[in-house]
């Protein structure tokens, strides 16, 4: 894949994870967190499903006996994500909650990168990464306040 064909995924990604959580928010306001958190991953799991099934990719689900448990938790962290967005933005907003949660998602990249794990290609914590994520976690302190 491209640079370029990868920043416009990453910009879409980026725009679908801004619309969803204030979407599935107003789900829960209506049916209740953890009810909303199962509807949303329910469309999820049927979208996907299609793409698989269309896609002719299926067989490779079967590898899924020989891999690591590590690999289960990438499913436990989405419910994760997508509950606490639905509980937490009706409380701090929207803008307070991508503000945090991005923060720290790039807090986690760092450490990721730093040791290469999971398989991600090795990148060093550099002094400007680390100055660019204390600023962001002082914006996010006053946008909090």
């Amino acid at each position: 894949m491209s640079r370029g064909f990868a920043i416009i995924l990453a910009i879409i990604c980026g725009i679908c994870a801004g619309f969803q959580p204030p979407i599935n928010a107003g789900l829960g306001k209506i049916i209740n967190s953890k009810n909303a958190t199962l509807v949303s991953l329910t469309g999820s799991i049927i979208l996907i499903l299609i793409i698989v099934l269309t896609t002719g990719n299926i067989k490779e689900v079967a590898k899924i006996t020989s891999i690591s448990p590590l690999y289960w938790i990438g499913g436990i962290f989405g419910v994760i994500v997508v509950f606490t967005s639905i509980t937490v933005i009706p409380v701090l907003g929207a803008t307070a909650t991508y503000s945090v949660i991005v923060s720290f998602q790039l807090v986690v990249g760092a450490i990721i990168n730093q040791f290469g794990l999971f398989g991600v290609t090795r990148s060093p914590i550099t002094l400007t990464k680390v100055l660019g994520i204390g600023l962001l976690i002082l914006g996010v302190k006053f946008i909090l306040s």
